[in-house]
């Protein structure tokens, strides 16, 4: 489980003072009271509406000297280096959305769809364009593209998207039919799409205009705008620049070059921000006003300007520079190529140009390969042709979805940097190390206080008394007979040695012997009652080779557990909470650490639980095998017997233990350490396996991310949480799945 975000948004409301706004929903707040009493204690509520609440608070005196006239804080988004604060005024937000709106065409007749994230530059100013014109804004989700298709189709007039959209688009649609809905306007910014991508757009939506938008968080989002229904006229140059900003370009002389020179792109006008909350990197930033936005630019007879590349992604081959984007351009111009990226890399005899391409399925890279030679020979410098091209299926990016140069190039060529604190290495997807070698998931850690773990054992306890004695059980536990949930069981007899329990185990097939001792000796050692679950079988078998071939999740599963684990996971999540409603139990325990949740306690909403479901079956919709799992999906049926809120438990956040601890204790009390175990197998021969294959496809462990959050927590060493991650994974135990799927085919190259 990825650790939440604050639930509540703190806004600047009015100028150059130290009282701050604040809108949080009713559940949030009671949740998070304890936290903003600690970091706000002079908050008031001042207003209380049906679902949230408004409050007011006062900030520190000497963080406002340095925001004065600050009205939000963005992050840049950290593609070629470190994120950076930037300070924007109300000046500066008020004329970047008066910009767009006059550019698009906004007006209050208009729904916008964001399929973005909201908290970087490009989708907040697009919601505060939306506010300013008194029009409609909704939020889309580009995990469901069926769903996406539905929302553009109903009454959107203008969708905000990223360069993948026109194929979310082309996935979600039910038939092959042209569109042609509501929409009157595509806006893209961030990354480019290439032609292909926009022609893919057009055969759904060919009469609709396409806008794209050039900008940085420097320069509050927006610079330019070029809006066309022609996709090759969309292309080549950046368009002309909003109402009351200017561009221009600068050669290293400081001058403006001629046309058809190269140039770095300098911004000027109101929306060129206050500066960087590190008032230091301001100054190599803003020069007289103008924003040296370090994109490389070639301005045309006309005065049409074309970006290149990035001043910071030049390469210098023995002493010629080399930009990456004019060979990218040329390699994505080739069909059934997606997205190309370039680098220098060590060649046998030098330093050589290297490419990364993502293709379209079931075509042959040898062919491409050709392709790709052939045509920067024909139209490019010898220098300029890659020496090496690796076909990939993706590259790594930053958390708002953007391509991420410095961080692809590293996973790629093996420069793996690893967090001197926590141990993570920046090839997993979210994850970046800056130049202290500290990761941003450590920079952003914050140990729960013992105030609200206080709080929340009062809660829990609250909870335990006015549900004992109402229900059949007390808690229903998901029980694997690894160590996490065997001990969570221990501690719910331990604090609550009344207490009625289920446990619910989840056999695939691969339980292994010692897990199922485990499950039913820590069950009668601590009087739970037991029921197991068998769901293994050919078809079950069949759906897990399917996996093994299909990405059905979305990313951010991927960076907590291979395909097959989630499946897996989310059965169990699913048995267990359903067990619950029919047992008319209040709370469903887990045996999460802090390595995948900082919540102990987690209420489960009814619609929270449907739309969550609702997820799963989505997900699993083309799978051959679905009924399978389809049928351990809980419905809407079974929902309409819960007339009372559930609780979900995580025992192990509230103690304070280390992993070698917490296994002395359990094997003192009768629980057997698996001799079948390796660094990432305890309970389920299945997980080595699909470890072995999420590694292979995507070249990462999938439990670095929780690994590392034990190691924040201090329950297991930085050493300890390498070895976890580097260890050898056991060859015995992959090749026993594998023949039991019957995929000794994918293991072929197990060393």
């Amino acid at each position: 489980m990825e650790q939440e975000e604050s639930p509540y948004l703190l806004i600047r409301y009015k100028k150059n003072c130290t009282i701050n706004k604040a809108i949080i929903d009713k559940d949030s707040y009671e949740n998070h009271k304890s936290e903003m009493l600690e970091n706000f204690p002079k908050y008031k509520i001042m207003d209380k509406k049906e679902d949230f609440l408004i409050l007011t608070f006062t900030t520190d005196k000497k963080i406002e000297k340095n925001l004065k006239n600050t009205t939000l804080i963005l992050h840049t988004s950290g593609t070629t280096g470190d994120q950076k604060a930037v300070k924007l005024s109300y000046k500066n937000l008020l004329h970047n959305s008066k910009g767009i709106i006059k550019t698009l065409g906004i007006t209050e007749e208009d729904i916008g769809l964001l399929i973005i994230t909201p908290q970087y530059a490009f989708g907040n100013s697009i919601i505060n364009s939306h506010i300013l014109a008194g029009s409609s804004i909704k939020l889309g989700n580009p995990f469901f593209p069926s769903e996406l298709v539905k929302e553009i189709q109903e009454d959107t007039t203008i969708v905000y998207g990223t360069p993948n959209l026109p194929r979310l688009i082309e996935k979600g649609k039910k038939n092959k039919d042209k569109l042609n809905g509501a929409p009157r306007l595509f806006a893209f910014a961030g990354d480019k799409p290439t032609l292909r991508l926009l022609e893919i757009l057009k055969t759904n939506y060919p009469l609709q205009k396409i806008a794209m938008m050039y900008g940085q968080t420097e320069a509050t989002a927006r610079v330019c705008c070029k809006i066309s229904v022609h996709p090759k006229d969309l292309i080549d140059d950046i368009g002309p620049p909003l109402p009351g900003v200017r561009v221009k370009l600068v050669n290293s002389e400081g001058e403006e070059p001629t046309p058809g020179k190269t140039g770095e792109i300098w911004v000027s006008g109101p929306n060129i921000m206050e500066g960087y909350v590190l008032e230091e990197k301001t100054k190599d930033k803003i020069e007289r006003g103008w924003l040296k936005t370090k994109d490389l630019g070639i301005k045309s007879k006309e005065g049409r300007v074309r970006i290149i590349g990035r001043m910071d992604n030049i390469i210098n081959l023995n002493g010629r520079k080399v930009i990456p984007g004019e060979i990218e351009k040329m390699i994505e111009s080739i069909k059934n190529i997606k997205k190309a990226l370039v680098f220098k890399a060590d060649g046998r005899v030098g330093p050589i140009i290297f490419s990364a391409v993502i293709k379209e399925e079931n075509v042959s890279e040898i062919k491409l390969t050709k392709k790709i030679i052939a045509l920067c020979k024909k139209k490019l410098p010898s220098y300029f042709i890659p020496k090496k091209i690796e076909f990939v299926s993706s590259f790594q990016t930053t958390k708002n979805g953007k391509i991420s140069r410095r961080e692809t190039q590293k996973a790629l060529l093996n420069e793996v940097m690893r967090c001197k604190i926590c141990g993570i290495g920046n090839n997993v997807p979210g994850v970046s190390i800056d130049n202290k070698n500290i990761c941003n998931l450590c920079k952003a850690y914050t140990p729960t206080s013992k105030s609200k773990l206080l709080l929340k054992k009062k809660e829990i306890q609250k909870i335990y008394r006015e549900s004992h004695q109402k229900a059949k059980y007390d808690f229903v536990l998901a029980l694997s007979g690894g160590k996490d949930s065997s001990y969570s069981l221990n501690l719910l007899r331990k604090k609550f040695p009344e207490s009625r329990i289920l446990a619910i185990t989840i056999d695939d097939g691969f339980l292994s012997k010692t897990a199922k001792r485990n499950c039913e000796y820590m069950c009668k050692k601590n009087l739970a009652d037991h029921k197991i679950y068998k769901i293994g079988g050919k078809k079950f078998n069949s759906l897990l080779r399917e996996l093994v071939k299909k990405e059905i999740f979305p990313k951010m599963a991927m960076v907590r557990a291979s395909n097959l684990s989630t499946i897996c996971s989310a059965i169990a999540k699913q048995k267990t909470i359903l067990e619950a409603i029919k047992n008319k139990s209040r709370i469903v325990v887990f045996g999460w650490t802090n390595g995948q949740s900082f919540n102990p306690i987690v209420p489960l909403k009814k619609n929270f639980i449907l739309w969550n479901s609702k997820i799963l079956r989505s997900q699993i919709r083309h799978l051959k095998n679905k009924e399978i799992v389809e049928d351990l999906i809980i419905n809407k049926k079974q929902l309409n017997k819960l007339d009372y809120r559930i609780f979900m438990f995580h025992p192990l956040l509230f103690e304070n233990y280390t992993e070698k601890g917490l296994i002395s204790r359990l094997t003192t009390v009768g629980w057997k350490i698996p001799p079948e175990k390796d660094a990432n197998t305890s309970n389920c021969e299945l997980n080595a396996f699909s470890t072995f294959i999420h590694k292979k496809i995507h070249g990462f462990n999938p439990y670095a991310k929780e690994i590392s959050g034990l190691v924040r927590a201090e329950i297991i060493t930085k050493e300890e949480g390498l070895k976890k991650i580097k260890d050898p994974l056991s060859k015995e135990i992959i090749i026993k799945a594998a023949k039991r799927l019957g995929l000794k085919s994918e293991i072929k190259d197990l060393k």
